[in-house]
């Protein structure tokens, strides 16, 4: 059950009646404010009411209702798994997508997961976005914005409770400090849950624990031209750790129990904080931007490392991360025919990546004396870019853009446990965009885009031995043509998109046992080809449905490390995903709506290496919800994975 009880004020669901017509929805993927329905990208947008109506809150939630993207649970709470347009996440490596709140662009895969509560929307962009994102853009990008500061006072409570005793808390509080002038708002998220996987040698639930987030927002009104945003957030999580067990080829897919007989108990303890600064200028003829952030993330795990009953070895992993960055814009009017933006980014970043194993001494814990393996990874990065882009109205119909970035990455790498384990390397990259934009009718807008991505490369631990030590950056070229419009007087929207996206080096990761190393290699070429399709229809009044459609075909054109995986399908990509989703809203009384909602969504069978030896099949998942709302309060039941479909994450 959850229930939101007024604190002072609160924003009305979405009224049952009046037009049938869809709400227009303004998006910034060119970081300038357009219609979704113009813009010549391939995006999915979550407005207030679509999330709160979905009940989303995690980036996992949001690519499950998008073509061609997959977030899953990684090694642990800071790792997410990404794979978009048939492109996968190396772990270690950085994320295949660049992920922005608030204007400001999260700088290392250990600060994606995090609690998603307090948003306004999510702007999911596929394609590689590196004119504007630049590194780690490759496979496109995902634009958070958060619940701004209301100049009325209004609060909010939220209470949920659901299976294995998992209890859910959020509140939020906004208002003036200074009407006008000074505005706040504070959000906090609570979560415990007893989990409900249980490891079969312990008795132990592997999934238990204890989130708690807090957020806080200052916006200042400095003048008619001026504002100034302060933003800050806190996270710490006490979570069971690494799911991960040895299992037979043959019972790669099965889940029944006794399936999880590691013999310590897992853990997963992180630390998160997050400060941001932007300060913004909109004059008659530019406006200027800087947007400044700080994060740090101290992360513990521990638990087995032989993933057996048998009380072979333990981990211990210890991932310390610090980064700021800083950008600085400069951009013209939305409403000039010649459009146009530039700006410079810079990023410093320290990852301290500890990994220790020692034996166990049958207890589940460490043996004194010599380790198994041992890593102390201490890695750098300091990378810098500058970019541009620039629209022009050929004719009044017809949008010219060009845009280009140029990013420099220098990166070291040294153990701390072995003498002259120190290397470093600079990888650089050039992305240029070419795109035109032509608006057929006045419902009716096509596209065709030319544009290249790059993903930095780096360093694979010192016990990797020397020839696996570094693997380079990856790289993506995209060939893409689509149609975005409106039918039927906006009741129906719809965009397409037909796409070709050609990677050199993508980043492919394994482990090997002799050394004990996780490496990341690089296949040489492989080449996606695909088509999206959604479609937003309101039928009726207070009934809204959402499909959509990704199709792939990734195949592994050139691999010199292993040349019979040439021709198979590339690791972890799927060759379709489908989702529909409906809600419907109807008056039970002038004070009271139902608001019922319903959530289907399927993915292909995907392989799990480049032989294509290990598969999992198609899987279905469904979500319900049904609830009570008024002005005030909101009340109901919901279901999520409603026929507990299960599937590996990791291999």
């Amino acid at each position: 059950a959850l229930a939101t009880l007024p604190v002072l004020a609160q924003t009305a669901p979405p009224p049952a009646g009046g037009d049938y017509m869809l709400e227009e929805i303004t998006v910034t993927a060119r970081k300038r404010a357009e219609s979704l329905v113009e813009v010549p990208e391939a995006i999915t947008a979550f407005d207030e009411r679509r999330i709160e109506t979905a009940g989303l809150r995690s980036l996992g939630e949001f690519s499950a209702m998008t073509p061609n993207i997959n977030i899953n649970a990684g090694s642990g709470a800071g790792y997410p798994n990404i794979m978009v347009r048939g492109l996968a996440q190396a772990q270690g490596g950085e994320a295949p997508i660049a992920v922005v709140v608030d204007g400001v662009q999260i700088s290392q895969p250990a600060f994606i997961n995090r609690d998603y509560g307090d948003v306004a929307q999510v702007e999911v962009l596929r394609g590689p976005q590196g004119s504007l994102y630049g590194r780690n853009a490759i496979g496109g990008a995902i634009n958070i914005t958060t619940k701004q500061p209301t100049n009325e006072l209004a609060g909010m409570v939220k209470a949920s409770y659901g299976v294995a005793d998992t209890v859910a808390l959020d509140a939020s509080l906004s208002g003036p400090i200074v009407a006008d002038k000074v505005l706040f708002r504070l959000a906090g998220s609570y979560k415990d849950t007893d989990g409900r996987i249980t490891n079969q040698t312990s008795g132990l639930k592997m999934d238990q624990g204890e989130s708690t987030f807090v957020s806080g927002r200052l916006i200042f009104n400095l003048s008619d031209a001026w504002s100034l945003d302060l933003r800050g957030s806190y996270g710490k999580d006490k979570l069971g750790g690494l799911s991960a067990e040895v299992v037979s080829t043959a019972g790669w897919d099965s889940f029944k129990p006794g399936f999880f007989t590691n013999d310590p108990r897992q853990t997963d303890d992180r630390e998160i904080w997050d400060v941001s600064a932007k300060l913004e200028h909109e004059g008659e003829y530019l406006t200027f931007s800087s947007i400044s952030g700080f994060s740090k993330l101290d992360e513990v795990q521990t638990g087995d490392a032989d993933f057996m009953a048998a009380p072979v070895l333990l981990q211990h992993v210890d991932l310390d991360v610090t980064a700021f960055t800083q950008e600085l814009r400069l951009s013209s009017p939305s409403s000039d025919r010649f459009r146009w933006l530039v700006g410079a980014f810079y990023q410093n970043r320290d990852t301290d990546n500890f990994l220790d194993i020692p034996f166990d001494d049958g207890t589940g814990n460490p043996l004194p004396g010599p380790l198994a393996v041992s890593s102390h990874d201490v890695g750098r990065s300091k990378s810098w870019a500058g970019f541009g882009s620039a629209s022009y109205d050929i004719l009044t119909d017809l949008e010219l853009t060009v845009g280009a970035r140029y990013d420099e990455d220098k990166r070291t790498s040294v153990d701390e446990v072995f003498a002259n384990s120190d290397v470093s390397s600079t990888f650089t990259s050039f992305q240029p965009k070419l795109q035109v934009a032509w608006k057929a009718a006045s419902a009716l807008n096509l596209y065709a885009t030319y544009g290249e991505g790059f993903g930095s490369g780096g360093f694979n631990a010192y016990i990797a031995g020397p020839s696996a030590r570094r693997y380079d950056a990856q790289t993506a070229t995209n060939y893409e043509v689509g149609m975005k419009g409106a039918v039927l007087n906006g009741i129906v929207t719809y965009s397409a998109a037909l796409f070709q996206v050609d990677y050199d080096n993508q980043q492919l990761f394994f482990i090997t046992a002799n050394p004990p190393s996780q490496n990341i290699v690089n296949i040489d070429r492989t080449r996606v080809r695909g088509a999206e399709l959604e479609l937003t229809v309101r039928p009726a009044d207070g009934l809204q449905i959402a499909a959509g459609l990704g199709l792939t075909d990734p195949e592994i054109r050139s691999f010199a490390r292993e040349p019979s995986a040439i021709g198979n399908r590339t690791p972890q990509a799927t060759k379709y995903t489908f989702n529909l989703n409906g809600d419907y809203t109807v008056p039970l009384s002038a004070d009271i709506d139902l608001r019922a909602y319903a959530g289907y969504r399927r993915q292909s069978s995907v392989y799990w290496d480049a032989a294509n030896s290990l598969r999992t099949g198609p899987k279905d998942f469904v979500d319900l919800r049904l609830f009570l709302d008024t002005e005030s309060w909101s009340a109901g039941l919901f279901a999520k994975n409603i026929g507990n479909t299960q599937y590996p994450t990791q291999a």
